[in-house]
């Protein structure tokens, strides 16, 4: 079982990709759920950390891109709720299209890839989640960090300072760093997000891709934010400690 407020890490690849699961007063939930097919290693691996099919109730999604979502159209159809930000559901159920990749040629060349291979289905029944919401009566708090996608979400432990940051701040490659410009949206708006996140004063960070670091391993990527011209500039030039 899960106590209140640790998180358990199942990274895969070597945390190119992260899932998580936390606990709530209800039920454990999953954050995100990897790419399609990644499934049954999900449950495998949940099981191996002693949590049942039984205690886990549901799936917060951080945004609708297919590395986050792809498997949870099975799961959903195992019984589990999406929960989403609510201005990410639109894009979720379907209702509306995703605004697309940052510009340039590489941008454009993973949406065409996106839509002839790789397009996130539209799923049913997303409950909608509201900034400053804490989920299912847990400590972890819904922060709206739009940017990487108009309903991007990060997650806030209210009482550990443990921040679960989506795509919006990453480690990859061993590299703390902003939103990366190729998969982003809205980049200056990203950005603006990023430092908003650095500004709650993280002690744990909990990147969609890489390694769960310590919150002050990002403070140059903090001063990278507040001095980059490119906020207002809108380039998309790649911030990174």
């Amino acid at each position: 079982m899960l106590e209140a407020d640790r998180v358990i890490h199942l990274p895969f690849l070597g945390s190119h990709i992260n899932i998580f699961v936390i606990a709530t007063p209800h039920g454990h939930l999953l954050v995100d759920t990897g790419l399609p097919a990644m499934w049954p290693w999900i449950l495998w691996r949940l099981r191996a950390e002693g949590i049942g099919r039984n205690t886990l109730r549901g799936i917060v999604l951080t945004h609708n891109h297919i590395d986050h979502t792809g498997s949870a159209a099975a799961l959903q159809s195992m019984g589990l709720e999406l929960l989403a930000h609510r201005e990410e559901v639109p894009y979720l159920t379907g209702q509306s299209t995703m605004p697309g990749y940052g510009k340039g040629i590489m941008g454009k060349v993973l949406e065409q890839l996106d839509d002839t291979f790789l397009s996130p289905p539209a799923f049913k029944n997303v409950r909608s989640l509201d900034s400053g919401e804490n989920v299912m009566g847990s400590h972890w708090q819904v922060v709206h960090a739009p940017g990487h996608s108009p309903g991007s979400l990060s997650l806030w432990n209210t009482q550990t300072g443990a921040l679960m940051t989506g795509d919006t701040l990453t480690t990859s490659f061993g590299t703390p760093q902003g939103p990366h410009p190729v998969y982003t949206a809205d980049l200056p708006r990203a950005m603006a997000s990023a430092r908003k996140l650095l500004d709650m004063g993280p002690r744990m960070i909990y990147p969609g891709h890489g390694k769960v670091v310590e919150g002050s391993a990002f403070e140059r990527v903090r001063f990278d934010l507040q001095a980059s011209p490119d906020v207002c500039g809108g380039s998309n030039r790649v911030v990174h400690a």
